[in-house]
């Protein structure tokens, strides 16, 4: 059985990046944010540990939280539990979750992220767009085709944006770049 008590004495010290409790401006909330992830990186079972704290607690805010460092913590391993918490029945864990698999970047999220581009929230169908642009392929860009059609001007934004992000990303995975120019002799 993994020992997790430093991941729980590290995950009781999380800032929250969003909290006018933290002292300084926002950009200090964020990178005391970043340092706390920088922390957890090198701690063992960091991802397993987290994936166990994610199961029991109950307090959305601290799953929202929990959600957000597995999308910059976690693999492949974490995708199965980001999946069930984009059913939460709070918007914003579900918000975190679509935001999470997108960073995972697994062809494997795109069914469930597909269905949380049709969520009754606009910030969960927002993340939900960005989600299939990190991840790619041919149904994510259906999809945002799709989306481009939301009556949420956020939404239409987010899958305008994402729609950018996989058309610079699409010739780089096909391996059709166009070759830089080359000089004509005269």
């Amino acid at each position: 059985m993994t020992d997790c008590s430093e991941v729980e004495r590290w995950a009781g010290i999380m800032p929250l990046p969003d909290s006018p409790a933290v002292e300084g401006s926002r950009t200090d909330n964020v990178t005391a944010w970043e340092e706390w992830l920088r922390q957890g990186s090198f701690l063992p079972d960091v991802e397993v540990c987290l994936l166990s704290i994610l199961a029991r607690e109950s307090d959305p805010v601290t799953r929202r939280l929990i959600v957000s460092a597995l999308g910059r913590l976690g693999s492949d391993h974490s995708i199965d539990s980001l999946v069930r918490t984009l059913r939460s029945d709070v918007p914003s864990v579900r918000m975190e979750a679509a935001a999470s698999l997108g960073l995972l970047g697994s062809p494997r999220a795109v069914a469930p992220i597909s269905e949380a581009v049709r969520d009754p929230d606009p910030n969960v169908r927002a993340n939900a767009c960005m989600a299939l642009g990190r991840i790619g392929g041919r149904e994510a860009a259906h999809l945002l085709q799709e989306a481009l059609a939301e009556g949420d001007p956020f939404v239409r934004r987010a899958a305008e944006k994402a729609l950018s992000i996989l058309s610079e990303r699409e010739p780089q995975e096909r391996g059709t770049e166009r070759p830089p120019p080359t000089e004509q002799a005269d």
